[in-house]
């Protein structure tokens, strides 16, 4: 899967802030005057790195996942496409009761991390959707928008449900 323009834009930018920090380091070993700029380029640098890897969650170590997370046992793997073209991914398991539940995760997880908190839903007899969100699972994409593209996200989640369960009349 390639990388948008935008992933390499901000890794640019990231490298070059953290490069200006180094010069300006070498060069304030010639006058001490310029330790002055060492310390704002730093929380600046610091700030900038901090930004991309916020918003690009695939670059950090994965977390802890969930005891459930590796076996999909009575989910199903579905894809569907996202608002802006990207094909988004998660878990889907039917429902007894006619209405269906789309839980999301946290930020840097994926859908299956929350399958702890959906086995009490699911002995209930609601249907599931697990979603991964874009930049996370196996859902495509390489920015996380912190919600702001999230939220179509989950409303093409709620279309794809739609869709396919016809007689699901309550989707929370």
């Amino acid at each position: 899967m390639g990388h948008s323009r935008r992933f390499y834009r901000n890794g640019a930018i990231s490298f070059m802030v953290l490069a200006i920090c180094l010069g300006a380091a070498l060069f304030a070993r010639r006058s001490p005057l310029h330790l002055l700029w060492i310390l704002p380029l730093f929380y600046v640098g610091v700030a900038v790195l901090d930004a991309c890897r916020l918003t690009h969650p695939r670059f950090r170590l994965p977390r802890r996942r969930s005891s459930a997370a590796g076996e999909d046992g009575d989910y199903e793997r579905v894809r569907f496409p996202g608002p802006d073209g990207l094909t988004l991914s998660g878990l889907y398991a039917p429902g007894r009761n006619g209405a269906l539940i789309i839980l999301t995760h946290a930020w840097g997880m994926e859908g299956a991390a929350v399958k702890d908190h959906a086995a009490p839903l699911r002995r209930q007899g609601y249907g599931l959707l697990l979603l991964d969100l874009r930049a996370h699972g196996q859902s495509e994409g390489d920015t996380c928008t912190a919600g702001w593209r999230e939220a179509d996200d989950l409303l093409a989640a709620i279309g794809y449900v739609r869709d396919r369960e016809a007689d699901a009349i309550r989707i929370g």
